[in-house]
């Protein structure tokens, strides 16, 4: 009897060891270039969120889950904004602001949802001094629209598919549209 408690505690031992031995089990790690630049994206691009940071990420040949990287992101303090020096960027040459779009959207709802993406990601941040310059401003962010924004709606991908560029095409680079509003992450070679 005594010898049978024994391999039955034995048995136990063995169950245990195993059970709490080091697995490599889990979402894989996040490499620090990946978290510097999900801070570079963020810091760059005060008014994306996870989703639109994650899309780019897909862009750039990181196929990581968006809950893996949302920790890594710079939280600004105060609610987005672009800053100073990207404003007054964007306004040198304009005096007089002029708010577009108060007709009635509401009508119709893609027109509604195109007007509100225009206007929290374009005209609330510049300001318009003439019908010329609106629609200079309006022809930069349809192809910022078209070319560089990811898409929930699409899946992360942009209206004109951009290729994933896997991690041997090159270094990442900014690109700016808007002024330096937005930006397009692209790998170039060296």
């Amino acid at each position: 009897m005594l010898c049978l408690w024994i391999r039955h505690r034995e048995g136990f031992r063995l169950f245990w060891k195993w059970k709490s031995r080091k697995k490599r089990l889990g979402r894989p790690l996040v490499t620090k270039e990946i978290r510097d630049l999900i801070r570079k994206m963020s810091l760059e691009n005060p008014l994306w969120r996870v989703p639109r940071i994650h899309g780019e990420l897909l862009k750039l040949g990181y196929n990581l889950a968006e809950s893996s990287f949302a920790k890594y992101m710079v939280k600004p303090v105060k609610p987005p904004s672009q800053t100073w020096k990207t404003f007054l960027k964007n306004h040198a040459n304009c005096l007089v602001a002029i708010d577009f779009f108060t007709e009635s959207p509401w009508q119709n709802p893609y027109c509604e949802r195109v007007i509100g993406s225009i206007r929290r990601e374009c005209l609330d941040h510049v300001i318009v001094l003439n019908e010329e310059h609106l629609r200079h401003m309006l022809a930069a962010y349809a192809v910022y629209y078209h070319e560089a924004r990811t898409h929930l709606g699409l899946a992360k991908e942009c209206p004109e598919k951009r290729e994933i560029q896997p991690e041997e095409t090159g270094k990442i680079v900014a690109f700016p549209h808007l002024g330096g509003l937005h930006h397009q992450y692209l790998r170039k070679a060296a």
